[in-house]
């Protein structure tokens, strides 16, 4: 199982960022999207053995929505955020994600990240505090933060 995460088109530089840092506390992968459609980005993520993508996008140079899709499998929903903070990068990989059930938009990451490994050696922590998701490495919060205003669900 491998993450992929990227940008609408014409990213700005802190929604580049942004993609850095979370693919990092993600365990995932940041790819270059180019004017690649999203269904010729699926075909090549697929070939690559992708199973998730996570697309940033972006409202007056900020990220603004992050879309999740499965490969193959299609869109699953959006949570729209603000409010991007970032924090400390993380280097190295991490085998295991565990989220922290507490919200609309941690169940939805719950979800979403269902099939990752929930224990192992290095892992990220998923958590909802007062409406601020953050990803904790070893207790301490790393690559991003931020809030979300609204969960939808595909379907």
């Amino acid at each position: 199982m491998k993450i992929a995460v990227t940008s609408s088109h014409r990213p700005s530089p802190l929604v580049r960022r942004f993609i850095n840092r979370l693919a990092s506390v993600l365990g995932g992968e940041r790819i270059n999207r180019g004017k690649s459609s999203i269904d010729e980005l699926a075909a090549e993520l697929h070939a690559r053995g992708f199973t998730h993508l996570i697309i940033v996008d972006r409202k007056h140079g900020n990220p603004s929505r992050l879309r999740f899709y499965k490969i193959p499998g299609g869109y699953i929903g959006y949570i729209t955020i603000h409010g991007v903070r970032r924090l400390k990068p993380r280097f190295g990989r991490v085998d295991h994600i565990k989220v922290i059930d507490s919200s609309e938009a941690t169940r939805f990451l719950k979800e979403f990240l269902s099939e990752f490994p929930s224990s192992g050696r290095i892992g990220t922590v998923i958590e909802d505090n007062s409406g601020r998701i953050t990803f904790r490495i070893r207790g301490k919060p790393y690559g991003v933060q931020f809030s979300w205003l609204k969960v939808v669900r595909e379907g």
